[in-house]
């Protein structure tokens, strides 16, 4: 019963996640990098 469950369940989210999910109207992208030379700050 619960093997019948699991695979229902992922066919759903197979389904789901394959939506097309593309925005309908145009918009802008923006790419922001930056350079902490692999130094980390220590948090507290």
């Amino acid at each position: 019963m619960h093997t019948k469950i699991k695979t229902l369940l992922f066919i759903i989210f197979i389904l789901v996640s394959c939506a097309d999910k593309s925005p309908k109207g145009s918009g802008a992208t923006f790419l922001v990098t930056s350079n902490v030379r692999g130094q980390l700050d220590p948090c507290g």
